[in-house]
């Protein structure tokens, strides 16, 4: 009979510490993550990101880099210390996003690094109908927590609530009548760089981005490597 109630009482605090602690919820969402993999993008959701493509940003939390994996699969890196999950697609749109997201349930990054065990991550698309609803969305997210934006509409956030041991981070791309915006008041385009950033298209622009992206190449001007414009 003993054995029976301690067995039971084990039963109990294992049901408890799964379904009631951050660490329990976290180690569940943890599993989840590993199990998934990198599943495709369903076709019907919004993203921003390209497979394998890097994006850096500085806020005023200090630097964030993002990185794409085939599919659902995101990477974080700050501070020194990378992260991974499986993003969510989203079924119906929430907030003007069809994108992915990811709910954060649980401290799911272990161990934990400078105060930050869990993440609320979010990536997709807003769609605007004139550049004053874009802006005032931009105005409306700053309540929320430090962002940067580029004059394409690129943006994005990122900040900490360290009390609940929280990154919050989001990437987003604004559209304007279904296109990119070309100026945005208070962007900065220096704050936000992608691996998917060219500005020379076709196989000869394929060529002069290698060429003046290596390191052997620094020492000299993109004028004398090729008699093109650069922005």
């Amino acid at each position: 009979m003993k054995k029976v109630l301690i067995a039971i009482i084990v039963l109990l605090l294992a049901v408890y510490f799964f379904m009631f602690t951050n660490m329990g919820i976290g180690l569940i969402e943890l599993i989840d993550d590993w199990s998934k993999g990198d599943p495709p993008v369903p076709t019907v959701n919004e993203i921003v990101m390209p497979p394998n493509s890097t994006v850096v940003a500085t806020t005023s939390a200090g630097t964030i880099s993002i990185k794409s994996g085939k599919g659902l699969k995101r990477y974080y890196t700050w501070e020194g210390a990378t992260r991974s999950v499986v993003m969510s697609p989203r079924i119906k749109r929430w907030n003007g996003s069809m994108g992915i997201s990811y709910p954060g349930l649980g401290s799911h990054w272990l161990p934990k690094h400078n105060g930050i065990s869990r993440a609320v991550l979010e990536e997709g698309q807003q769609h605007f109908k004139t550049l004053d609803d874009a802006m005032a969305w931009i105005e409306k997210c700053k309540q929320w927590g430090p962002l940067v934006y580029r004059n394409d509409g690129l943006l994005i956030a990122y900040g900490k609530a360290l009390s609940r041991e929280q990154l919050n981070v989001g990437v987003w791309q604004i559209m304007i009548n279904g296109q990119k915006p070309v100026r945005l008041n208070g962007a900065n385009d220096d704050a936000i760089h992608t691996s998917w950033d060219k500005s020379v298209k076709g196989d000869l622009g394929d060529v002069v981005y290698l060429l003046i992206n290596s390191p052997l190449l620094l020492s000299f001007s993109y004028a004398t490597l090729c008699p093109l414009r650069y922005p």
